[in-house]
């Protein structure tokens, strides 16, 4: 199993993990749709964290902006194995034992939060196994082949469905597929086009008269015709071909012999037809700013990147009527439909348009489509979907545990600090942070509103109240028990919300607390938390702040605490770059700064037991007055006021 290198422990649940049967290894045009795989994947990079799990020749890891872990293909691609061929079964279980274990060592630091599978068998089957291993959530996206050809087999069959049905979220490249995907696994599959990014600028005008150039870019294989186009060229008369200035056939697959032979027999009769292996990604940039119609002749497809393409560089589509393409291609006025999947029929489309001429002030829907076939747009709504689905989850989730702890431990120091500290080392943490809200207090004006976010229980409000009487408290915290207990042991109201929702006006307070808050909040940087918060607090206003330290992890692990999260309340921790700056960021003023290093200095010294001896006292005494941040500690603060200019 090969394992990434990690510079320092990772505990935040943030990242992207799509697996993939097609993803390159060269950009040279043999990854087929690993080309638009590998575009989606570096979208999804700009929005999240993101991880490909994808073939290679031998089981590997490469690292990089988007850190890949390759499993073992073999020398044949699983698109080309067969599940019903006995003679393929060995090749099929060694291929997917080694992708389950690069899916484990993807998984192995807990940093993903969730798996996308591009197909849905096998890569869906691995993300559903390795979702429930983690305890994390997955989607699928259909993109034909799994669903149109496994889908016949019935023992596939029942699988496709298990995993369609357990996905939490689940896509199709097209809305026939969509529909089909739906009757099989019982549940609502969304649409979400697949395209590659490509340049997009043309290096001669599409033409509006003929001769015309034609193109294929595919793989040659049956289901994508490429036998029916050239069964059709050769069906074309003079005429035709008077009005056709060139066809380009690029790819490569299975049918290669009878493509070569077919071309030869059409170069022999003097026809223009040339013909290309794979293109990388600039010479199919070139192809398409080169040509005027692109022929699509698919026995059986969806909707296939080569129509992305297309529309990116404003080319015609000759097609078959298979997938979506009638209601894409006549509803939208782009292109020629043949009346069937067959050769004369692709024929008689060719030949029809080949003989049209254009008004250059002819509309077409190429540009909607084109919008609507962007990759980036395709990624930026993948996102949206799973964080919209995940903060439905994690709310409710968050909810029921802090309920059930409050329920369990009652109102005490244990229910909102460290569960397996003793009651010594608590109640040290709960004396530091009241020194930390007189430091806090200094700078609120007589009356303030100030609002405790977090607030458990109110232990902090009790304490701002018992130091400043006249100030009033607004509570916030995500636990019904909460909030009730709050209300009535400092008399303050309090609201039952989620951290990221707050139900309150920008400018509502004159100082906020935030000990240990942001640490739950899911926004994925702290920045955006903070700059949230600091909408609340009118110019002037301070900003107290107390959060766990990421550093201390292995610290924790070393004292036998080998899951800190047993020990505290979960949540996020932060690095020392990532706290600070996130302060820095906003409209802040960063007043003063620490952490409690010497707090945690006596727990390591006490071997996480904090026995109440003299030298764990003393030394927890030095973090009233300290600003130590460089050392290993348990918490960092901040103490910040709001700029009063924007």
């Amino acid at each position: 199993m090969t394992r990434c290198p990690h510079d320092e422990p990772l505990m935040v649940r943030d990242t992207v993990l799509v697996i993939t049967t097609s993803y390159p290894l060269a950009r040279d045009g043999s990854e087929a749709a690993g080309a638009f795989v590998a575009d989606f994947a570096a979208e999804l990079a700009t929005h999240l964290p993101t991880r490909v799990v994808g073939p290679g020749r031998t089981g590997s890891f490469e690292s990089g902006r988007i850190p890949a872990w390759r499993f073992n293909a073999g020398s044949k691609p699983l698109s080309l194995l067969n599940p019903g061929n006995p003679l393929d079964w060995l090749a099929i279980f060694r291929t997917l034992r080694s992708l389950r274990r690069q899916v484990a060592a993807a998984c192995a630091d807990g940093r993903v939060k969730h798996i996308v599978a591009l197909w849905m068998l096998p890569s869906g089957w691995i993300a559903r196994t390795a979702a429930r291993e983690h305890s994390i959530s997955y989607s699928v996206w259909a993109l034909g082949s799994d669903i149109w050809s496994l889908g016949k087999i019935p023992v596939v069959r029942r699988m496709l469905a298990k995993v369609g049905s357990n996905a939490a979220l689940a896509f199709a490249d097209g809305l026939q597929l969509a529909r089909d995907a739906e009757a099989l696994c019982g549940r609502s599959f969304e649409f979400l086009p697949s395209s590659r990014k490509l340049k997009g600028s043309r290096t001669q005008n599409i033409r509006l008269s003929p001769p015309y150039r034609l193109l294929f870019l595919g793989r040659w294989h049956p289901n994508k015709g490429i036998d029916l186009l050239l069964d059709a060229l050769c069906q074309l008369n003079d005429l035709d071909w008077a009005t056709i200035d060139s066809v380009h056939i690029a790819g490569g697959g299975p049918l290669r012999p009878a493509v070569e032979a077919s071309v030869a027999r059409l170069q022999h009769a003097q026809r223009p037809v040339r013909l290309s292996g794979f293109l990388d990604q600039n010479s199919a940039e070139q192809a398409f700013a080169q040509c005027d119609y692109v022929i699509i002749p698919s026995r059986k497809e969806s909707i296939p990147v080569v129509f992305s393409d297309a529309l990116q560089y404003g080319c015609r589509i000759i097609a078959t009527p298979v997938g979506d393409f009638p209601n894409l291609i006549t509803s939208h006025n782009i292109g020629v439909l043949a009346d069937d999947a067959s050769a004369t029929s692709i024929a008689q489309a060719i030949s029809a348009a080949v003989r049209m001429r254009f008004d250059a002030n002819e509309s077409s829907s190429h540009g909607d489509l084109r919008m609507q076939f962007d990759i980036g747009a395709s990624a930026a709504r993948f996102v949206e979907s799973i964080e919209t689905m995940q903060d439905h989850v994690s709310v409710a989730d968050g909810r029921k545990a802090w309920n059930q702890r409050a329920e369990h431990s009652g109102m005490t120091l244990r229910t909102v600090l460290f569960r397996n500290l003793p009651d010594a080392a608590n109640e040290q943490l709960d004396h530091w942070h009241g020194l930390l809200l007189e430091k806090f207090l200094a700078h609120l004006p007589h009356g303030a509103r100030v609002l405790d976010l977090a607030c458990g229980y109110g232990r902090l409000t009790q304490k701002l109240l018992t130091l400043r009487p006249d100030i009033s408290v607004v509570g916030q915290d995500i636990g019904e028990a909460f909030c009730q207990a709050y209300q009535t042991r400092t008399g303050q109201s309090a609201v039952i919300s989620d951290l990221d929702q707050l139900p309150f006006k920008n400018d509502s307070f004159e100082g906020a607390i935030a000990l240990t808050a942001f640490m739950y909040s899911r926004a994925l940087h702290l920045g955006v938390a903070v700059q949230k918060i600091t909408n609340l607090v009118k110019p002037g206003g301070a900003i107290l702040a107390v959060d766990g330290a990421n550093e201390i992890d292995s610290l924790l692990a070393k004292l036998r605490l080998a899951r800190p999260d047993r020990a505290g309340t979960s949540g996020r921790k932060f690095l020392r770059s990532d706290y600070f700056g996130a302060f820095e960021s906003t409209q802040l003023e960063v007043l003063a700064r620490g952490s409690n290093a010497y707090f945690t200095t006596a727990l390591a010294l006490t071997a996480g037991r904090f026995a109440p001896s003299r030298l764990a006292t003393w030394l927890a005494r030095f973090d009233e007055c300290s600003t130590i941040t460089r050392l290993p500690a348990l918490h960092r603060w901040v103490l910040a006021r709001k700029s009063s200019t924007p």
